[in-house]
C-alpha cells in the first residue's frame, strides 16, 4: 500500500521496516539537515540494486542512511528518478522537454534553458540539476531557489578535488547562501568487515564553525 500504520521509533508493522529521521539542528536557508534511516533499503538483508541511471546516492553515511541536503536526479533515456534526500523517490516518465510523474504527485519536473528544474511544491522551491553536458555532472544538484528569495548554490567535487575531501567527482561539497554562509561536507570510503565499500560522510561543518562527525 502507499502508506502503512507505524509505531515505535517508528516501525511499519506491515513490512517490518524501520524509518527514522535524526535532526542535526543545522539549518541553511529553509534546509534543515536531517539524517534519515530506512531499513527497507536492504530487504531480507541484501541491499537493493541501484536505480536505472543512478550514479551513487551521494551523501550516504552508510547504505541505509541518507541526508536531506543530498538530492539527485537518476536519469535514463525514458525515465528520471528524483532522489529527494529523505529516503523518498519521485519517478517521472517522458523525454526531451516533457516529463510527468508516474503516480499522482504535486511536484513537477521540466527542462528550462537546458537544465532540469524540479518544482518542490511543499517547500515552495525550485531545484536546478545539471543536464550532463559534462557527462560526470549529469543529474547533480546545482542550486535551490526558495520562495522567500533565498538561493542556495551547490558546489560539487570534480577531478581536481583532493581525495581527502571526496573520493571522486560528483559529491556535494557545500551549499552556500547569498551571504556566504555554507554547509560543507567531507567524505570517506569505508569497508565494513565482510561487507562492501561505501562512501560515507566523514565530517559536516556549518557557517558557525560547528562540526559533526557521524558515526
Amino acid at each position: 500500500p502507499p502508506a502503512c500504520p507505524r509505531s515505535g521509533q517508528p516501525i511499519f508493522p506491515t513490512t517490518g521496516s524501520k524509518q527514522e529521521p535524526i535532526p542535526t539542528g543545522i539549518t541553511l536557508g529553509k534546509i534543515s539537515l536531517v539524517f534519515n534511516y530506512d531499513s527497507s533499503r536492504a530487504p531480507r538483508g541484501g541491499l537493493i540494486a541501484a536505480l536505472d541511471g543512478e550514479v551513487t546516492l551521494y551523501g550516504d553515511m552508510g547504505n541505509l542512511w541518507s541526508s536531506s541536503a543530498h538530492r539527485q536526479l537518476a536519469i535514463s533515456e525514458a525515465s528520471i528518478q528524483a532522489l529527494r534526500g529523505n529516503g523518498k523517490v519521485v519517478s517521472f516518465e517522458g523525454g526531451g522537454q516533457t516529463w510527468a510523474a508516474t503516480q499522482a504527485h504535486q511536484d513537477g519536473l521540466s527542462v528550462v534553458l537546458g537544465n532540469y528544474v524540479y518544482r518542490d511544491q511543499g517547500a515552495g522551491a525550485l531545484e536546478i540539476y545539471d543536464n550532463g553536458i559534462a557527462v560526470s555532472n549529469l543529474g547533480q544538484l546545482q542550486s535551490i531557489a526558495q520562495a522567500d528569495g533565498m538561493t542556495l548554490v551547490a558546489n560539487n567535487s570534480n577531478a581536481n578535488t583532493a581525495s581527502s575531501v571526496a573520493p571522486a567527482p560528483g559529491y556535494l561539497l557545500s551549499l552556500t547562501d547569498p551571504f556566504g554562509r555554507s554547509l560543507s561536507f567531507i567524505y570517506d570510503i569505508v569497508t565494513p568487515s565482510g561487507g562492501r565499500s561505501a562512501v560515507v560522510i566523514k565530517q559536516i561543518s556549518d557557517a558557525t564553525g560547528r562540526t559533526i562527525t557521524p558515526g
